[in-house]
């Protein structure tokens, strides 16, 4: 990236239908991955869930992290451990586990190729006039590291390196480099923070 900070616009989404939803794919690595053919090394999106129960697909090559945004979800795995989702909370599973959802939600995912993408999600909650920070993860300093920062509320300013950009609700952001991601805000804001990097 020759920026620190890019803004991803509706435009870059790439939107998929399936028969409980729709799928919006903020991020995937490397560039030209297609989801459909499992060639990516992480992928970051968020689903709207229209249907009270639905499976999800077998990625028996990936870890995955999940969060709600909107709404609950009741996940039920294969051997009978079940899950309540709520905003903020994020959870991690593998995604080769038979997995059943239930409950209309939007939701925000995050999938990483075993053994060869370390990373995690997490949720921000952040009063008006509070600074936050995004910091690398001890495992990736000194790797390629991206984070995908998206907007659920609030307003304020985002700052990796150089860059600076508004942010609202409803905007994303990549920001490459092993820096500390900084957050300021205008109002009372949630964002959510997807960080993947190389181990293999």
């Amino acid at each position: 990236m020759d920026h620190m900070l890019i803004r991803i616009r509706g435009t870059d989404l790439r939107v998929s239908e399936w028969s409980g939803g729709i799928t919006r794919q903020l991020a995937i690595f490397p560039d030209g991955a297609d989801y459909e053919k499992r060639d990516f090394l992480w992928r970051v999106s968020s689903a709207v869930v229209f249907l009270d129960e639905s499976g999800f697909t077998a990625l028996p090559d990936y870890k995955r992290f999940i969060s709600v945004i909107d709404g609950e979800m009741l996940l039920e795995h294969g051997d009978g451990g079940r899950i309540r989702l709520t905003p903020g909370f994020v959870y991690c599973f593998d995604g080769g586990v038979s997995t059943h959802s239930y409950g209309k939600c939007t939701d925000f995912n995050l999938m990483l190729r075993k053994g060869r993408c370390g990373g995690g999600l997490s949720f921000l909650s952040l009063e008006k006039g509070e600074q936050g920070e995004v910091r690398a993860a001890q495992e990736s300093r000194g790797r390629s590291r991206s984070v995908i920062l998206y907007c659920i509320r609030g307003s304020g300013r985002i700052r990796s390196g150089a860059d600076e950009e508004p942010f609202a609700a409803g905007d994303a952001f990549a920001a490459a480099g092993g820096g500390t991601i900084q957050i300021e805000c205008g109002e009372d804001a949630a964002l959510m923070a997807a960080e993947a990097y190389e181990i293999g």
